[in-house]
């Protein structure tokens, strides 16, 4: 009669005894309560893994969406060039002079005060007598 952990064929039955010694490891651990620390602690890997993996993922849709986003924050946003087309200048009239761009000073002077003309006359009489 032959075990489970018997081969039923092939070269060598070396693996045979292998599995022998793994089975019985294994119902020693379990017995001891070692088996249940390292299922345990696997299960305390497991989740870990778990956690690193979802922040991975949700790091990398966050920099996808600030990649994609136009206006960083923190980048200076520039202002889009604005391409106008040239307007055509008007033909000037037959028989005009172009204006010069700004005005030559005239010699002409306006003064504005609040008085009344007799007032006046005393200001200027009391400069001329003095000079």
């Amino acid at each position: 009669m032959r075990g489970t952990w018997q081969t039923t064929g092939g070269s060598g039955g070396g693996s045979g005894g292998l599995v022998l010694v793994a089975v019985l490891v294994a119902a020693a651990l379990i017995g001891s309560g070692a088996a249940s620390a390292a299922v345990h602690a696997l299960e305390v890997v497991l989740i870990v893994v778990g956690v690193v993996a979802v922040l991975a993922v949700a790091g990398g849709i966050a920099v996808l969406a600030w990649r994609a986003r136009p206006d960083r924050p923190g980048r200076p946003v520039s202002a889009r060039p604005v391409v106008q087309a040239p307007r055509e200048r008007p033909a000037p009239l037959r028989g005009s002079q172009p204006r010069p761009a700004v005005e030559p000073p005239r010699s002409e002077v306006h003064l504005h005060l609040n008085v009344d003309p007799d007032q006046l006359a005393a200001i200027v009489r009391h400069y001329t007598e003095e000079n």
